[in-house]
């Protein structure tokens, strides 16, 4: 099992055993290796990230690149810092979906992927109501708006809504918080769709776990 591991500018890959992230072969994991970074743009920029991106689709042309930081648009959204991301085979997918070389459109470049993760929530919009402040410097798992760049990256706006305050007192680890999302709600959603009930006292921490 695989997941991306992005803190303060340094992104690297990580293997854990847990099965709430997306499970790779051992060839196709290893054969993934990011080229390096080739925005020339200063790393010390405040307005700029680093991330795992591309200008053209296929999953075999992500570097490492600089990126704009993602701007709150909606009282809504949050800033978070991301420690985590989880690896999901959409990723996959979305990179693939057109033949590998096809510049990706110009609204959608650089192509930023990544769905779920947990981070840091570092910032709120000034008219933010009090539900989003409330989160400003808690640890939150989170989902990502496809439409928007995703979380592999240093930083992602996401909305409020589909965001969840880790308890304060928890003992999860970080890279188990990334992977609920969207295991979590895929566990949900199959749940139903089959008619199956649904019990108030199912326990999160075991969503994608196979418990």
């Amino acid at each position: 099992y695989s997941y991306m591991c992005i803190r303060s500018g340094n992104i690297s890959s990580k293997n854990q055993r847990n099965a709430g992230m997306a499970k790779r072969s051992h060839d196709e994991t290893s054969s993934f290796t990011p080229t390096s970074m080739t925005d020339q743009s200063s790393p010390s920029d405040p307005d700029q990230m680093t991330a795992l991106g591309t200008k053209v689709f296929g999953r075999a042309n992500l570097q490492f690149i600089r990126a704009h930081i993602p701007k709150l648009s909606s009282r809504t959204d949050v800033l978070i810092r991301v420690l985590y991301s989880d690896l999901n085979p959409v990723d996959h997918h979305k990179l693939n979906m057109k033949p590998g070389g096809t510049a990706v459109p110009d609204h959608r470049s650089p192509f930023i992927v990544g769905f779920g993760g947990c981070g840091v929530v570092e910032g709120v919009a000034d008219e933010a109501d009090d539900a989003t402040k409330v989160l400003l410097k808690r640890n939150v798992a989170f989902l990502v708006d496809p439409s928007k760049d995703g979380s592999y990256a240093e930083y992602v706006v996401c909305d409020r809504r589909i965001v969840a305050p880790v308890p304060i007192k928890s003992t999860i680890e970080s890279y188990e918080v990334a992977s609920m999302p969207v295991a979590g709600c895929t566990a949900l959603e199959s749940l139903e769709k089959a008619g199956l009930p649904i019990s108030s006292e199912a326990s999160a921490p075991n969503a994608g776990k196979g418990r």
